[in-house]
């Protein structure tokens, strides 16, 4: 089992949050609103950018995408940042309580 992190932004009137497991194999999942929008399993351990995409329900539904930068094997932390139209938002590192699955965390109450 490797290392999670778990990024959180509240945009547009939705909540985004995005969840990077490193390990032997790297996981990506983009959550909206508790639900999931997007997956990648990464093979490899390079140093490397990943884009997940998802529509943001609203009127009129917003495109919106999550850069995740990729640290190299044993170097560094990953970073996200979420990208909508003209917006680049970095997406702050959000502690995650051990017993609660991602969909079951404080902030989306």
């Amino acid at each position: 089992m490797g290392r999670e992190y778990f990024y959180h932004l509240e945009y547009a009137g939705n909540s985004i949050t995005t969840r990077v497991t490193l390990g032997t194999v790297r996981e990506l999942e983009l959550l909206v609103n508790g639900h999931g929008a997007a997956d990648e399993r990464l093979h490899g351990h390079h140093a490397e950018m990943h884009v997940l995409r998802a529509v943001l329900p609203g009127d009129p539904p917003t495109e919106a995408s999550v850069e995740v930068a990729m640290p190299a094997a044993l170097h560094g932390e990953p970073a996200c940042t979420l990208v909508s139209g003209d917006d680049r938002l970095p997406m702050p590192e959000r502690p995650m309580p051990h017993n609660a699955r991602p969909t079951e965390a404080s902030w989306y109450n």
